[in-house]
């Protein structure tokens, strides 16, 4: 049965099924994620496609690999788009290439900053506020298109603190920017 959420927002799931979405250039950026995370520290991955991230963990941190679909036995399913509902306690989330793909950011990352106290993500920010190519961003499955400034509000907003932020992409219409968040009572 489909979710009401996934009716609204038109959440095409079989693109996600592929391998093929997931470049071997996209390792760069999960090892830049792994780099951020204490060595004791516990993980959930949001969007974890291949689950690459385990490759640069310690065997001794607990990991849980989550994505819109059932990648592996091991994937538990979540969609950022609904109420986050863990089953578990963990002392980060990973969100790399994942948060330009949801509905409303505000609410997901509302959503993962009441579970999780530290935070590490990626996003491409636009360029500005009159450049932000929406109808290209969105011809590749993007469906928010914010500014680093206004991406960095939202963070703000939702009680993270930046640790840690660098630039490690740069396009035409985009900047990808990747994140250490911590909550501010943490």
């Amino acid at each position: 049965m489909q979710h009401f959420a996934d009716k609204i927002f038109n959440v095409d799931k079989r693109n996600w099924l592929s391998d093929y979405v997931f470049p071997d250039n996209w390792v760069n950026r999960t090892f830049l994620a792994s780099q951020m995370i204490d060595s004791s520290w516990d993980v959930i991955e949001f969007g974890a496609g291949s689950a690459k991230l385990k490759e640069f963990l310690k065997s001794s941190q607990r990991y849980l690999p989550t994505d819109l679909v059932l990648r592996q036995q091991s994937f538990q399913i979540i969609n950022l788009d609904h109420p986050l509902q863990l089953k578990q306690e963990f002392d980060v989330g990973i969100a790399i290439g994942v948060l330009e793909y949801v509905n409303s950011l505000h609410f997901t990352l509302n959503q993962i900053a009441t579970n999780l106290p530290n935070f590490v993500t990626t996003y491409c920010a636009a360029k500005n506020r009159f450049l932000k190519f929406e109808r290209a961003r969105g011809h590749i499955g993007w469906k928010n298109h914010l500014t680093k400034k206004e991406f960095e509000n939202i963070i703000n907003q939702v009680g993270y603190k930046i640790q840690v932020v660098k630039e490690i992409e740069t396009r035409f219409f985009y900047n990808q920017y990747i994140y250490k968040l911590q909550k501010l009572n943490d």
